[in-house]
């Protein structure tokens, strides 16, 4: 027996880009984590510091594209509070208000680890 896996709805919903919007900050956020542990070592060796701010960079640029994709999924469906009506609409603009309230928190908190290596050299 198999089980069809795709989420076809038609009402209009891109279930694809709701999962983007609120996926995309936080995994961000953990490879700017991540990446920045193991490139510390080489730029506190190396002292070219370069590719950890170019790392810390890319990942703040991936989770504030899944805020704006969260934005423009949340201004596709009207832009206004969920509601209590539920429903397709319902359910897109509070998912799409999620991704983008995600991803700027993991803007920022990317911005704060990216701080430490802005303001203070990677051998400290």
């Amino acid at each position: 027996m198999t089980i069809d896996t795709r989420a076809v709805t038609g009402d209009g919903t891109r279930i694809g880009a709701l999962w983007a919007a609120n996926l995309l900050g936080p995994v961000a956020l953990l490879v700017a984590l991540e990446v920045g542990y193991v490139l510390v070592q080489r730029a506190c060796a190396t002292g070219q510091v370069l590719p950890l701010h170019l790392s810390f960079f890319g990942c703040l640029v991936a989770a504030l594209g899944g805020a704006a994709l969260g934005w423009r999924e949340w201004r596709r469906w009207g832009a206004v509070h969920a509601g209590p009506d539920g429903g397709p609409e319902g359910r897109s603009r509070f998912l799409g208000l999620l991704g983008l309230l995600i991803g700027a928190f993991a803007g920022l908190v990317i911005l704060a680890q990216w701080s430490a290596t802005l303001f203070a050299h990677p051998c400290q």
